[in-house]
């Protein structure tokens, strides 16, 4: 679906003037309240990945209040033991089923199928799948399927999540007659470059490599299997949502792996003090995410294939604008190259 000229931004005055973590801006529980989903998906089943920290860990959380059951899925079981534990202790709420937690390794394509085929043996349907795991800052390696990193990681990992989910989430949707969600969190980071078609794993120019272009491609691609999903989709009830959380450095993937060079990439010290009030701590940067899971805005499919940010549907980048704000870029809707990576990431992921 194409961007839209009229955005739904619920949540713009308490974007207006933020003054950085743990401001006004709205927290993933926060909006669990404001959509009246508290106890609302008793009998529905969520898949999270990244669950053992960051904002994974915090969606995770806010979703246990709906009362849905939680497969939460990372590759360090032991700390994902302890987040379990820790939701389920610290909530107030009662008698929802616990969390299952599930080992998969997302630079593994076998492990992937694995962890999926687990899911696939403990239940029947799938209403939720939000892919939030993600790889950035690395330097120039490839996952054990042969991509590039970042790409294979973040992109392809969860492209065949999807895949083996489908039938799943489709099926749940023809039954239950509501919209089932796929919502991949991507990145205000896409803006810094688009699919490198014809080299994404850096192999024909391993010299141009840059960890922040490396990881903003894979954050276009996220927002690449977004679209598709809701374009190709949506008559089978499925809605793809791509997510920027905002600028979470708390405990974040990006933050323990950015080096001098990202500094340098967000313009250094000076500019990063700039940019302070806009970063968020990992409550925050999660409400997003529950935001498009939960909210019954996105029940109607014709609302799939948006980029959103600030927990309202995002707009273009203005002119000038950083790469840090909520807009996007023009290269973020592109139906001939969205469609392109989808051929792509079958004829590797899928036909292999």
């Amino acid at each position: 679906m194409p961007p839209s000229n009229n955005p739904y931004q619920p949540y713009a005055d308490a974007h207006k003037n933020p003054k950085g973590p743990g401001d006004a801006r709205p927290t993933a529980l926060q909006i669990i309240g404001d959509c009246n989903a508290a106890g609302k998906l008793v009998g529905k089943t969520v898949v999270i990945t990244g669950c053992s920290g960051g904002i994974g860990q915090h969606v995770a959380a806010a979703m246990y209040e709906t009362g849905a059951q939680l497969y939460l899925i990372a590759r360090n079981m032991p700390k994902l033991e302890k987040v379990i534990n820790d939701i389920v202790s610290h909530s107030s709420s009662k008698g929802y089923p616990r969390p299952i937690a599930i080992e998969m390794h997302l630079d593994n394509l076998v492990s992937v199928k694995a962890g999926a085929q687990v899911i696939k043996s403990l239940t029947d349907k799938v209403d939720v799948l939000i892919n939030n795991a993600g790889m950035s800052g690395a330097p120039l390696s490839k996952t054990v399927d042969g991509f590039e990193i970042h790409m294979g990681t973040n992109h392809f990992a969860h492209f065949l999540l999807f895949h083996e989910l489908q039938p799943f989430l489709e099926h749940t949707a023809k039954k239950s007659g509501t919209t089932s969600r796929i919502v991949t969190v991507a990145s205000s980071s896409h803006m810094l470059s688009g699919i490198r078609r014809d080299d994404y794993n850096y192999e024909k120019h391993p010299e141009e490599y840059t960890k922040m272009e490396a990881y903003g491609q894979s954050k276009t691609a996220n927002i690449y299997m977004s679209n598709a999903i809701a374009r190709h989709f949506s008559t089978q009830g499925l809605t793809g949502l791509a997510v920027h959380p905002g600028s979470v450095f708390e405990g974040s993937e990006f933050a323990r792996n950015l080096t001098e060079e990202g500094f340098a990439a967000f313009g250094g010290e000076e500019v990063l003090q700039k940019l302070k009030p806009l970063f968020k701590n990992a409550e925050q940067g999660a409400a997003t995410v529950v935001w498009a899971a939960v909210s019954f805005y996105f029940d109607d499919v014709t609302k799939g294939g948006k980029y959103l940010a600030d927990v309202g549907e995002g707009i273009p980048q203005a002119a000038g604008a950083t790469d840090e704000g909520p807009g996007y870029a023009p290269h973020a809707f592109d139906k001939e190259g969205e469609d392109w990576l989808w051929k792509e990431s079958v004829k590797y992921v899928v036909q292999t």
